[in-house]
């Protein structure tokens, strides 16, 4: 069964209701109209998410702003996911919620309640899903796995919208109840995500650029130091649990507020392309973006950005339609495949723990680091490589490659093409930011 690929990005286009630096209301106008989701839409997205600046508060469903944002995703094509705000308290309920002197008294219960919001408004042709808690701690997962499954109970094709952690160092708390640390306190978390919701899905937050040590407006930055490691775990657990692993990837600049200054570390289309290369290349099967809308939120803080501003303008728009255009393609070969391992060519101070294995029938040189993820679809192999270096440094990568073939199949920026080489050995450039997949 072939992969299919249900992209959106946070936030949705808004009411235009903010509130700024000065705590004033400011309206904007609302841009929850066809033309602003039409051109969210061509920008390369399937799905739409509404979060808590739209919620669904239990309100006469015929004369709601849900309605009104289903029927408009209906008219252009999209899927939606609502943010039942009843829904997602609870399961961001700091209590479990079913047994005695629980909020249900039992599983019935609590199934009966989740069934009378959702036909509400799950028989609209667009509905899609259901926001629940964002990035919840080991500890939640107790009441958003009671949620999840009474969602579940009711209609196993609603998908659930859950995303969650990345491993941060020093906070393992967060990831588990046992004496755990590092790679083990993440792989805690992400097993017990699997054990407690028995989800086929674990979604999570990847966001790779931030700021480098010295923290000035020109600083080009540095790559999270987890990035690889993270996305390498949870490939594999999900593997194990014959589950798929999505992404939400960053589109927004970074910031820094060294020496009372806000410095952004903006975003390139560089960026773009590593991201998705590195999702892909680890086996991802579904990508987001934080974030599409400025969040109201946002507004006063000057080193914010999102794909589009407060006021409908476009910042990274183009840039994303391009890498979502080339990851639509590039998805209709890689998608079927699935991560092996990792090879890293070269220095790269920048990634740690990061487990790595000679990959077998090649060898590869280069002047700049490579990331290399061996990956295979039944009796097929290929291999994705990639620039490791920071994109912000727009440094071009010589490589050799030494596999012993004479035709190879090769795809990079959503574009197929053959080499060939009398004797096996090919050179070729990968731009910053680059991938180049080759089957074997």
């Amino acid at each position: 069964m072939k992969n299919e690929l249900n992209m959106y990005a946070y936030v949705a286009p808004t009411n235009g209701e903010y509130v700024n630096e000065k705590g004033e209301k400011v309206n904007n106008g609302d841009f929850r109209t066809e033309e602003k989701y039409r051109e969210y839409k061509e920008c390369g997205f399937d799905t739409l998410l509404l979060l808590g600046n739209d919620p669904y508060n239990g309100e006469n469903f015929e004369d709601s702003d849900l309605k009104k944002n289903l029927d408009l995703c209906e008219k252009v094509g999209l899927k939606c996911i609502v943010y039942d705000k009843a829904l997602h308290d609870l399961s961001a309920a700091d209590e479990e919620l079913v047994g005695d002197g629980k909020k249900f008294r039992n599983a019935c219960e609590l199934r009966d309640f989740v069934g009378n919001r959702l036909k509400a408004y799950s028989f609209h042709p667009a509905f899609y899903g259901v926001e629940i808690m964002d990035e919840p701690s080991i500890y939640n997962f107790r009441t958003l796995s009671e949620v999840y499954k009474a969602i579940k109970a009711i209609d196993k094709k609603i998908y659930i919208n859950a995303v969650l952690l990345p491993f941060f160092e020093g906070l393992e708390k967060r990831y588990t109840e046992k004496s755990l640390t590092d790679r083990e306190a993440y792989a805690d978390y992400v097993e017990e995500w699997f054990k407690s919701t028995s989800a086929s899905v674990f979604d999570f937050d990847v966001y790779p650029f931030v700021f480098g040590e010295n923290e000035t407006e020109n600083d080009e930055g540095r790559i999270f130091p987890l990035y690889l490691s993270n996305m390498q775990l949870v490939s594999e657990i999900a593997k194990k649990h014959n589950a798929k692993f999505f992404v939400t990837m960053q589109s927004y600049a970074s910031r820094s507020d060294a020496a009372g200054c806000a410095y952004k570390r903006k975003m390139s289309f560089a960026d773009f392309r590593y991201q998705k290369n590195v999702a892909l290349s680890f086996g991802a099967k579904d990508f987001r973006y934080y974030t599409y809308w400025l969040f109201p939120s946002q507004l006063g803080d000057p080193s914010s950005e999102a794909i589009m501003t407060e006021k409908g303008e476009k910042v990274y728009y183009d840039f994303v339609k391009k890498v979502n255009e080339e990851l639509k393609e590039e998805f209709k070969i890689v998608g079927d495949y699935e991560y092996v391992k990792t090879e890293l060519v070269g220095e790269l101070p920048h990634f740690k723990g990061v487990i790595t294995e000679k990959i077998d029938g090649i060898t590869i040189n280069s002047d700049v680091p490579l990331i290399i993820n061996e990956m295979k679809s039944n009796n097929k192999r290929a291999v994705y490589i990639i620039n490791a270096d920071n994109p912000a440094k727009k440094i071009k990568a010589n490589v050799t490659l030494d596999c012993g073939r004479e035709n190879l199949q090769v795809l990079s920026n959503g574009v197929k093409s053959k080499l060939r080489s009398d004797d096996g050995r090919y050179d070729f450039i990968i731009n910053e930011g680059e991938g180049v997949f080759i089957e074997l």
